[in-house]
């Protein structure tokens, strides 16, 4: 159909053209506008306009269907005309007509079956009930020279319609191959889309926490990493969020019951952070948030709502279970600092939040920048072989009270490091436990200490305070006693102490 929209309009303009000289050389009959000629010619114009008018309009199926079972009626209705009436020129027109009627006949014929090609049942028509019966009767003239022409004319006419067979076969051939390749495209296209959408499903499992639906930590600092890194962008703030009291409820209840204590958590965190927040799920049960441009007042007033809405009770399962959140703020400048120095100053306010009490917000200051700047450098002290050199132990006396008996010495660990001068023990006790070192430099001071308590007198004894971290490990009733057995201290002159951190 697409074919004929461009070939239609081209065939009547043949037609018109040829019917036009047969009504010329018919002379002064054709004056008449009755004449059956004249609607010929008159029908050829209303088509010509309808297909020039409809040449790029995409009709449905339905009405393509039609258009084509219209056009092979009038295809036949115009050959069998037009046959009809170049006959009769034929045989009742002077000598002098009958070659421009044969010659304007001809090409109508083979004109029209031509404009036809894409449209076989059709493009025969013109030469079966046009070309052939017009052949016939002028092989039929008494004229010899007319039954040569007829002759000629009904070859030519039974070789165009082989040639119209053969290039409607060329023409079916390219039409699968369009559709085959048009079906690959499409193929192609769908099976692109399937990879696209697959694609954009695992970018989102990569980016999203699977539990919650929240951003995860990846996605997180992608996302802190480009607001950090926008030359025009606004001050914003970072939020840290730690829960207290959730542990205890994974341990006792199962693993349900603190999945679903989660993602009540994440539908709070989202609703009091506000559709203009990114809201990511960053670890077991950590949270970060990338709040909208505001005051430190502002935003620190936005955490501390957040951290009462997740204070609220929390009813699943028949259950009610409460926990709280510290949370650690910092209002960051774009091309202030990178990442990794964002998320250790939000680190250090919620550590500082935890500090304070449950359910805290702590908002970053250049004071809490010195504080950790001051436990960085403690921590990687700590970590120096030296340390063991460095830490010394003091002996704080154990008397009763009742008679004034002096009953045991507690060893204490004292430290003075060449830069950071004089460290307390509540200073760097609990960093050592937070990076596993405690069992080591705790090891460093009993020796010592045990070693000096093996020469006092046996009524008086040694007491060691032991942190929270070796009280929870399997190995340290034996390392304690393996160290008393070598420094010669009898362990029932060993007393030990539970941290209050316990």
């Amino acid at each position: 159909y697409r074919a004929l929209q461009r070939q239609i309009p081209l065939l009547y303009l043949i037609a018109l053209a040829n019917f036009v000289g047969l009504a010329l050389t018919s002379g002064p009959t054709m004056m008449t506008l009755l004449h059956p000629a004249n609607l010929l010619i008159a029908l050829i114009l209303v088509r010509l306009v309808h297909w020039v008018r409809t040449r790029k309009r995409e009709l449905p199926p339905e009405r393509i269907l039609g258009e084509l079972r219209k056009t092979l009626f009038l295809a036949g209705a115009f050959s069998l005309a037009a046959g009809f009436w170049a006959t009769m020129l034929l045989v009742k027109g002077a000598p002098q007509q009958q070659e421009l009627v044969i010659l304007f006949a001809s090409l109508a014929a083979i004109g029209c079956a031509y404009g036809l090609s894409s449209f076989p049942a059709a493009a025969r028509l013109p030469l079966l009930l046009f070309a052939l019966p017009f052949s016939a009767a002028l092989m039929l003239s008494p004229k010899p020279a007319h039954l040569g022409v007829g002759i000629s004319l009904a070859l030519i006419t039974l070789l165009v319609l082989r040639l119209v067979n053969l290039q409607n076969l060329g023409f079916v051939q390219l039409v699968r191959s369009r559709s085959d390749i048009e079906t690959e495209r499409e193929r192609a296209q769908r099976a692109e889309q399937v990879a696209l959408r697959e694609k954009a499903r695992a970018n989102q499992v990569a980016h999203s926490d699977p539990l919650t639906g929240l951003a995860n930590r990846r996605a997180f600092l992608v996302a802190l990493e480009a607001r950090l890194a926008d030359p025009g962008g606004s001050d914003f703030a970072l939020a840290l969020i730690d829960l207290d009291g959730f542990k205890p409820i994974n341990d006792t209840f199962g693993h349900a019951a603190g999945d679903s204590v989660l993602v009540e958590v994440s539908a709070r965190l989202k609703r009091q952070a506000g559709a203009g927040a990114l809201v990511a799920r960053i670890g077991g049960d950590e949270f970060a948030l990338i709040l909208p441009p505001a005051s430190a007042s502002a935003a620190a007033k936005s955490a501390e709502r957040v951290c009462r809405s997740l204070g609220e009770p929390y009813r699943i399962a028949g259950r009610e279970f409460r926990i709280s959140a510290c949370c650690g703020l910092i209002v960051l400048r774009p091309g202030g600092c990178d990442v990794t120095a964002a998320l250790v100053r939000a680190d250090a306010a919620l550590y500082r939040g935890k500090q304070i009490g449950r359910g805290c917000v702590a908002v970053f200051t250049p004071e809490l920048q010195q504080a950790t700047d001051r436990r960085s450098a403690i921590e990687r002290a700590l970590r120096e072989p030296s340390v063991h050199d460095q830490i010394g132990v003091a002996y704080q006396p154990i008397f009763d009270l009742e008679s004034g008996t002096l009953r045991a010495f507690e060893a204490l660990a004292r430290w003075t490091h060449p830069e950071l001068g004089v460290v307390g023990p509540a200073e760097f006790i609990p960093i050592t436990e937070q990076i596993n070192v405690v069992e080591d430099i705790g090891g460093t001071v009993l020796a010592r200490a045990a070693a000096e308590a093996a020469s006092w007198p046996e009524s008086v004894q040694l007491s060691f305070n032991l942190s929270a971290v070796e009280l929870c490990s399997a190995s340290s009733a034996a390392r304690i006693l393996q160290i008393a057995e070598r420094h010669g201290l009898d362990p029932a002159r060993l007393q030990i102490e539970v941290t209050e951190t316990a």
